[in-house]
């Protein structure tokens, strides 16, 4: 994965201003919270409750909806196109890319 660069930024989660040290990555187009961001910030994720505890504060998690998309399939042997939610199973390695 290529990275750009570093930089300091401020965000918010439901209202609260947070901030965190992030890489930039043209491979990359959401805010990814690493496991140092969580341990700094004293978090607890309660993933059947569907919460995440930052600090004294407990935020609702939102499930992400998905389109069911992908940019591109390359089966190791020939290159497949396929339809938007289609299956297929393979003996041969598959790269997402």
């Amino acid at each position: 994965m290529a990275v750009d660069g570093d930089a300091d930024i401020e965000f918010a989660i439901d209202g609260h201003p947070m901030s965190a040290n992030v890489s930039a990555s043209p491979d990359i187009d959401v805010l990814l919270l690493g496991s140092d961001w969580l341990i700094h910030n004293s978090c607890q994720w309660d993933f059947v409750g569907g919460t995440v505890r930052v600090g004294e504060r407990t935020l609702q998690t939102h499930k992400k909806v998905s389109v069911g998309a992908c940019r591109k399939v390359l089966v190791a042997d020939q290159h497949v196109l396929l339809e938007a939610d289609t299956y297929f199973s393979s003996a041969e390695p598959v790269t997402l890319a």
